[in-house]
């Protein structure tokens, strides 16, 4: 899913984008925004446990005629950047 909502499959093709934001909460620190390719991943707050604010363009394509997909997939793109970040972070997520 998150191949598919960075638009490495629709190269060219006319895509609906719809803007996301998924909190998560973890034992790791860090004071700036990470910039990646699926989004920006920045801390938020100084609590004990912190929060973090995922922001992402969702991405599926346009398709012609009256025929529209719907937006899908959220849970799976959020459980997916979750396991993402715990194996590149080496944190709880």
């Amino acid at each position: 899913m998150l191949q598919i909502i960075t638009g490495r499959f629709f190269e060219g093709a006319e895509c609906h984008i719809t803007d996301q934001k998924a909190v998560l909460f973890s034992n790791y620190r860090w004071v700036r925004p990470f910039r990646l390719i699926m989004g920006t991943f920045e801390p938020v707050g100084d609590g004990t446990v912190s929060s973090w604010v995922w922001s992402y363009q969702h991405l599926h394509p346009k398709t012609p005629g009256s025929f529209s997909i719907v937006r899908a997939g959220t849970d799976e793109v959020l459980d997916q950047f979750r396991c993402f970040a715990i194996f590149a972070l080496r944190a709880f997520f």
